[in-house]
């Protein structure tokens, strides 16, 4: 079930595009070692010469140099871009291509492969999976790897499914996401970096977002302003309360978080507590601060 569906990713030619890249970046002895590798493993449906390839890139493709990409074409701009967005890296884009071509030759054999890989590759190799799950034929089959890692301390995994990555939001279900999103919070995680958070607000995380602040609160610690942003599309008595309390708090950029939540929200009683705040209002309103504020302060 896909909660989501960004049209934007509707990806053909992945393969081509991909080898493309490759070609641009490396060297033909490079391409060359590649090529050997997938013809070996697909021809004998190997899953020792799969995990040696994955593994053994590292050596053969660099993973410093600055990548350079195509011009954009309708063609390949969907995965270019998200690349580019991601600062993919040769060696990234090469075990992308790997995991790409397995599946496109024997899905039902290589995808309990790739699943073994996640389960026992290290952080590096991990970061890279869940980070490109998207651009696989078939992210839905990954699901339960991908949410096991949201219960992860370490924060180039958790990042890597997390942030700047649709797939959570398109393939967990609500437990899921807000599990995600309160260990988002809980390991200080950028939160402005988390997508489709208003599609996926449920009211289920609005009273979590507050029994948390309840206990942050309680222990006299404070909040990322951001933490409060899905609460405007699913505002409840108990959240009212809260961000009334942020309202008449004496930090800024709490008040600006409590405006906006009163400014996005569709509940009647919101737009009542905002005009308590004439100043605020007319702050928020104008377009003077925006959710994008937090990301720069």
């Amino acid at each position: 079930m896909s909660h989501i569906n960004p049209p934007e990713l509707a990806i053909k030619n992945r393969e081509q595009h991909l080898f493309t890249l490759i070609q641009i970046n490396a060297v033909a002895e490079q391409c060359l070692w590649l090529e050997k590798r997938l013809e070996l493993i697909t021809k004998n449906k190997s899953a020792r010469d799969f995990f040696l390839a994955f593994s053994l890139s590292s050596s053969t493709f660099n993973n410093s140099n600055e990548v350079i990409f195509p011009e954009l074409t309708e063609q390949n701009k969907i995965i270019i871009q998200y690349l580019k967005e991601h600062k993919a890296s040769l060696l990234e884009i090469v075990r992308l291509y790997i995991l790409v071509k397995v599946l496109d030759s024997n899905a039902a054999f290589f995808t309990s492969k790739i699943i073994k890989l996640m389960e026992t590759s290290d952080r590096t190799e991990l970061a890279t999976i869940l980070k490109f799950l998207i651009l696989l034929p078939d992210p839905a089959a990954f699901k339960l790897n991908a949410v096991d890692n949201i219960r992860t301390n370490m924060t180039g995994v958790f990042d890597a499914i997390a942030l700047n990555n649709p797939y959570s939001a398109m393939y967990f279900d609500t437990l899921q996401w807000n599990q995600m999103y309160l260990k988002a919070a809980f390991m200080e995680r950028p939160l402005s970096r988390i997508l489709y958070l208003e599609e996926r607000a449920n009211p289920e995380l609005t009273r979590m977002i507050n029994d948390y602040a309840q206990e942050r609160w309680s222990a006299d610690r404070e909040i990322n302003p951001l933490f409060w942003r899905p609460t405007s599309y699913s505002m409840d008595t108990l959240a009212l309360k809260n961000i009334k309390r942020l309202l008449q708090s004496n930090d800024m950029q709490q008040q600006y978080a409590g405006a906006l939540c009163c400014l996005n929200s569709n509940n009647p009683e919101a737009a009542l507590l905002l005009a308590e705040f004439p100043s605020l209002k007319k702050t928020v309103t104008s377009g003077e601060i925006s959710w994008k504020y937090f990301e720069k302060h």
